[in-house]
């Protein structure tokens, strides 16, 4: 997980910076305070997330469907990447009037709040 959240992280700070900063701000200021509560376990976990973002969600091998993300805030970049070997799949974002091909290792960036996407695999082996 280490190497795509690398990456993602990386393209975030060109597409986000404020984002990105803020992330790792947060993440700086939550590692002092578990270490000055002596919270050693809060900041071995700390140093092992290598994500920017605070959450993740895995999805294997179905289709997901038209949703939004209600729990994202707008200004926030919802970042969806592919990893593995799979078969064709696309991806359509319907109020933005996008489908496309959705090959392993794309990364899609946006508002999941307000962008409508969803996955389809034409075979999930």
């Amino acid at each position: 997980m280490h190497r795509p959240a690398v990456l993602i992280a990386a393209a975030l700070r060109v597409m986000h910076p404020n984002l990105y900063w803020s992330s790792l701000a947060t993440k700086l200021a939550l590692g002092l305070w578990a270490a000055d509560k002596k919270l050693d376990e809060i900041g071995d976990c700390l140093r092992e997330w290598a994500s920017v973002f605070t959450a993740l969600a895995i999805v294997c091998n179905r289709h997901s469907p038209m949703h939004r993300d209600p729990l994202s805030h707008p200004q926030w970049f919802d970042v969806m990447t592919t990893t593995g070997n799979y078969g064709v799949a696309s991806i359509k974002m319907p109020n933005l009037g996008i489908e496309s091909v959705y090959p392993a290792g794309s990364m899609v960036a946006g508002s999941g709040r307000i962008i409508r996407h969803r996955l389809e695999m034409a075979d999930s082996d």
